[in-house]
């Protein structure tokens, strides 16, 4: 997923690919999924959304495909050594929509928090 949304980890991505005798480069897609929003909040930060009904970050978890979108967010923290990958995917109900926001703005800043304390 991090070969999708962050082009800079593109190193580190292929890196594990050559340690992992079941995948090869090409098993994976440098690009986003096409029905997605992305707003890039820093090069480590990006905020999302897959529409309902379609493939995306937001169906890259445990939700699946239905007609109701799917909102987050996905972190890199620590260094491009070794970085680990947070993500928050959401879907609520129309009359919560609004709270996705605070809930992925919330993510945003524990990870940030993590960040500093490495």
């Amino acid at each position: 997923m991090a070969a999708r949304i962050f082009p800079f980890l593109k190193p580190f991505v292929s890196g594990v690919v050559r340690e992992n005798l079941e995948l090869t480069d090409k098993d994976l897609v440098y690009a986003p999924y096409p029905h997605d929003e992305l707003t890039y909040k820093s090069k480590n930060v990006v905020e999302y959304k897959t529409p309902g009904n379609a493939e995306g970050l937001g169906t890259h978890s445990r939700l699946g495909m239905n007609q109701d979108p799917i909102k987050g967010v996905a972190v890199i923290v620590g260094d491009i050594e070794e970085p680990d990958l947070w993500k928050l995917s959401a879907r609520l109900p129309k009359e919560m929509h609004d709270l996705a926001g605070v809930i992925v703005s919330q993510v945003e800043r524990d990870a940030a928090q993590a960040s500093r304390d490495r």
